[in-house]
C-alpha cells in the first residue's frame, strides 16, 4: 500500500506540472471544443490515443474550461508503480486532505492500473464526474464496453492533423492563403514534411528521428508484445517495418512471410 504522504507529495508535484502546462503555449487541438461540450453530462469521458500524442497536454486543455475544484493525478507517474485498486480510497482522501472537496477527477494514463474500473464505476453511482486518458492498446472501445457498461464517452486523439501541425508552426492557411504565392509555397513545403514525417507533437518541436524510432519501439514492446504475450519481438517488429515502409500496396500472407523470419503463415509468433 503506498502511504497517503507520497499521495500528497506526488499530487502537488503533478498539480505544479499540469498548470505549467495549462499555461504553456500549446496548438489548442480540433477535438477541444467537442469534448468539453461533454463536460456537462454525468458519464465518464474516455481520451485514448497512440502513445505521445498529445493526450495530457489535451486534458489540460479541458481543464481550462472549468472553473470549478477538481482533482488531477497522473499514473504515468514510476512513484505509483506499485499502486492498487486499494489505493484509490487513500488517493481521493489525500485529494480532499490537499485542495478541498472535489466532484471532478481528471485520470491520466489510468491504463497502468488493474481494476481501475471497479473505483470509477463505484465514484460515478455517487455523482462523481471523469475524464480519462489512456493508450489505445488498453482502452479499446470493446473492452471498455464491459469495464463501464454504458457509462462511459469515449474520443480518440490522433498526433497532429496538418492543419494542427500549420498551427504549431505558426502558418497562416486560411481560405485565400493558397492563393498567394509564397503562402503556397510555404505550405506545399510543410505538406511534404508532414507527408514523410507524420504530427508526433515532440518530433516536431525537436526533430530528432530516434524520438520516433523510440515511439516505434515503445509500441511493440508495451502494446504488442507485452499485452499479446508475443515472444519474438524481433520477428513483430521486422513485420512492423515492412507494413509501414509498404503503406497501400496490397499483401498478401506469403509475401509477409517472405519479407520476415517467419517460417510459415500458420506460425504463431512466439
Amino acid at each position: 500500500m503506498i502511504s497517503k504522504e507520497l499521495l500528497k507529495e506526488i499530487l502537488l508535484e503533478q498539480k505544479r506540472k499540469i498548470r505549467n502546462m495549462q499555461n504553456g503555449n500549446y496548438v489548442e487541438r480540433e477535438k477541444l471544443k467537442k469534448v468539453s461540450g461533454f463536460a456537462r453530462l454525468k458519464h465518464a469521458v474516455v481520451i485514448s490515443g497512440i502513445r505521445r500524442c498529445g493526450k495530457s497536454v489535451f486534458l489540460s486543455q479541458i481543464m481550462n474550461s472549468y472553473s470549478v475544484r477538481y482533482y488531477y493525478i497522473n499514473f504515468e507517474d514510476e512513484r505509483l508503480a506499485d499502486f492498487e485498486l486499494k489505493d484509490f480510497n487513500s488517493l481521493y482522501e489525500a485529494c480532499i486532505e490537499l485542495f478541498g472537496k472535489a466532484k471532478i477527477f481528471f485520470l491520466d494514463e489510468i491504463q497502468n492500473i488493474y481494476g481501475w474500473e471497479k473505483w470509477v464505476r463505484r465514484m460515478y453511482g455517487d455523482g462523481f464526474k471523469f475524464f480519462i486518458t489512456g493508450s489505445n492498446a488498453r482502452l479499446l472501445s470493446k473492452e471498455l464496453a464491459t469495464l463501464l457498461t454504458g457509462r462511459h464517452l469515449q474520443f480518440s486523439i490522433f498526433p497532429f492533423s496538418f492543419r494542427e501541425m500549420l498551427r504549431f508552426k505558426k502558418v497562416d492557411y486560411g481560405e485565400r492563403a493558397v492563393y498567394m504565392t509564397e503562402k503556397r509555397a510555404v505550405i506545399k513545403k510543410y505538406l511534404d514534411e508532414y507527408v514523410k514525417t507524420g504530427g508526433f507533437p515532440e518530433f516536431l518541436k525537436y526533430r530528432k528521428k530516434e524520438i520516433l524510432q523510440e515511439y516505434f519501439n515503445n509500441i511493440i514492446d508495451r502494446d504488442i508484445a507485452e499485452r499479446y504475450k508475443v515472444g519474438n519481438i524481433k520477428q513483430v517488429k521486422e513485420l512492423a517495418r515492412y507494413l509501414l515502409t509498404n503503406t497501400g500496396n496490397l499483401s498478401t500472407y506469403n509475401r509477409l512471410k517472405n519479407a520476415t523470419e517467419i517460417k510459415s503463415v500458420n506460425e504463431p509468433v512466439a
